[in-house]
């Protein structure tokens, strides 16, 4: 029988979403990645965990999920974020302004920042995460945008950005192919 860890690991909601997703042939650490990364995200400006020395940062996880195509990690990705975009769909419908952009798209640093200025809290969740390759070279600020570290003056194209209290959230998946020498 196939390792259950870490399916059973998760309570209340959760867990009864993962282990309903855990009943078919997909490997239980895909399930469980995906659906921590998902819990992070949701639970990002609700919660920080504080150290013993009073230094606070976000709760959560961020992952990075490299599998090989048919492992199931695209079909479990639908699964979970279907009813987060219903949800966020279902917002924007009711409000009469714009909806603040919750789960992103466009994966450049200019377009993260400005998002993170209008709304704080925000997912970059994608199943092509060799899109990101560009981001990776801005990862000093992308070290400071997972950790909530303050951004004191970041230049974009309209000028600069401070952000402080902001919380991004990554799940990225990819095949193992990205990783092969081009």
């Amino acid at each position: 029988m196939m390792n259950q860890f870490p399916l059973y690991t998760f309570a209340g909601l959760a867990g009864e979403v993962t282990r309903d997703l855990g009943r078919g042939s997909i490997c239980p650490s895909i399930i469980g990645a995906q659906t921590c990364g998902l819990v992070s995200l949701l639970t990002q400006g609700i919660a920080d965990v504080a150290w013993p020395n009073g230094q606070r940062v976000p709760v959560g996880a961020n992952v990075f999920l490299v599998a090989p195509s048919s492992s199931g990690k695209t079909v479990i990705f639908r699964n979970l974020m279907e009813p987060v975009e219903e949800c966020l769909t279902a917002i924007s419908k009711k409000q009469t302004q714009r909806a603040p952009t919750f789960l992103l798209e466009d994966v450049t640093r200019e377009a993260i920042l400005q998002s993170l200025r209008d709304w704080p809290v925000s997912g970059l969740f994608t199943d092509e995460a060799g899109m990101l390759k560009d981001l990776l070279r801005d990862s000093p600020t992308l070290a400071k945008l997972l950790d909530g570290t303050p951004l004191r003056n970041s230049r974009v194209s309209t000028g600069r950005i401070a952000l402080e209290g902001h919380r991004l959230c990554m799940m990225l998946m990819e095949q193992p192919a990205l990783f092969k020498a081009d």
